[in-house]
């Protein structure tokens, strides 16, 4: 089997800038589909998985949450271990309010069922893959986040991650970027 890269934008139905990064980069893939070899032999040794909006219906609303009212990036069956800034870090008090994980009990919302299957059937089934999910940024930096924002523990592959922004640093040596655990901010 060969590793497997997923592509995911649109959770935010307001962050429409994601979405957009994630169909521009499929289309530039599907064009160079007609006359890069290169492109070709590289697509025999690595998946390519694309979920360009994940919250169609927020994008239709251009709302942050899907139309239950439910942010779907705090719409986990998991509760951070460690304590996480009041409403930001997704509550259960009301729809009405931003950041809303759903009702203590339900299932999750249908768009990451069909996340967590995609995940679960075309990336975790590999030897090696990698999730990038692309959102409209955070604050007055822009950052590139890794797991997890459930907990400050580090995760299992964190050298293999640190390996990667060594990489990331040696080919974009000026970017503005703030690479970091998601927990550094949730």
């Amino acid at each position: 089997d060969i590793p497997a890269v997923g592509f995911f934008g649109g959770v935010h139905g307001l962050e429409r800038i994601g979405a957009e990064v994630v169909m521009a980069y499929l289309q530039n893939i599907v064009m160079r589909l007609h006359w890069d070899t290169t492109l070709h032999q590289q697509l025999e040794h690595v998946r390519m998985v694309f979920m360009p909006i994940v919250n169609p219906g927020g994008m239709w609303a251009a709302t942050r949450a899907n139309p239950n009212g439910v942010d779907l990036m705090r719409n986990a069956p998991i509760d951070a271990l460690d304590r996480v800034p009041f409403l930001m870090g997704g509550q259960r008090l009301s729809a009405g309010l931003p950041w809303y994980r759903g009702r203590l009990g339900d299932p999750m919302e249908i768009e990451n069922q069909a996340v967590c299957e995609v995940v679960r059937t075309e990336l975790l089934a590999r030897p090696f893959s990698l999730a990038l999910d692309c959102h409209s940024g955070f604050g007055v930096r822009d950052r590139l986040w890794f797991p997890f924002a459930h907990t400050r523990r580090p995760i299992a592959h964190l050298n293999e991650l640190h390996a990667l922004k060594q990489i990331f640093l040696q080919a974009h040596s000026h970017h503005p970027y703030i690479i970091e655990p998601q927990s550094a901010q949730y």
